[in-house]
């Protein structure tokens, strides 16, 4: 092998190094950003959950685990407001407008 080719290897071994290293830098930056991401969505959940148990409104093991596994932030935020103001826990789930809501997002 030449000095050439040495020089050559050693610098695409070096290469290959740095890349791994910037792809686990990557791999844990987005596990960081989902890992985090997913903890909002659970808090939000559980606040759901504990404002409608402090209204005396029980849910089923199957409104829990709906409320649970919703991963859309804009769904949560509509079903944390409901909680405040629905008289049942399967309102939480509506999707139609709902006037005390919209009263509730009014500041009324």
């Amino acid at each position: 092998m030449t000095d050439h080719e040495a020089l050559l290897g050693k610098t695409l071994r070096q290469s290959l190094e740095d890349s791994r290293a910037e792809g686990r830098t990557q791999g844990i930056e987005i596990g960081h950003a989902r890992g985090l991401n997913r903890g909002i969505q659970l808090g939000m959940a559980v606040g759901v959950m504990r404002v409608l148990e402090m209204r005396g409104i029980e849910l089923t093991s199957e409104q829990r685990g709906r409320i649970v596994s919703c991963l859309n932030m804009d769904v949560m935020n509509r079903r944390l407001k409901r909680a405040l103001v629905v008289a049942d826990a399967e309102a939480v789930f509506d999707t139609g407008p709902n006037d005390a809501e919209a009263a509730f997002d009014l500041g009324l």
